[in-house]
């Protein structure tokens, strides 16, 4: 048997709970830790081709981190999609085609915003 949680609950696995044998941790085993290193380094990968492609654009991007970091990661699937058409369908993205799948996406987000008005 395990602890007996703060009301004196022990959970159906033998874990210290609440009442209702709801557990208070919830265990994170390989497969979790996986999707937190996949999200780690999807955002790290798109903030640099988002960054480079940004350097290779000309022109004001008023668009912060966050927006960076998303246009670098759509610009891969672009780059893929783009890779995948020319060369066949095992393609994978490299690093020259998601940045430039990631200047078609800041293009295509500047021709769709607004200028701002200057004083």
């Amino acid at each position: 048997m395990g602890q007996s949680g703060p009301n004196g609950a022990v959970g159906p696995n033998g874990a210290a709970g609440l009442a209702g044998g709801l557990a208070l941790a919830v265990p994170c085993d390989i497969t979790c830790m996986g999707i937190v290193w996949f999200l780690i380094v999807m955002a790290v990968s798109g903030l640099i081709v988002g960054a480079v492609a940004r350097l290779l654009l000309p022109g004001p991007d008023p668009m912060g981190l966050l927006g960076t970091i998303l246009g670098g990661i759509a610009g891969s699937f672009v780059g893929t999609l783009i890779g995948r058409l020319l060369f066949g369908p095992n393609y994978a993205a490299g690093f020259i085609l998601a940045v430039i799948g990631a200047m078609i996406i800041i293009g295509l987000l500047r021709l769709t915003r607004r200028p701002r008005a200057t004083y």
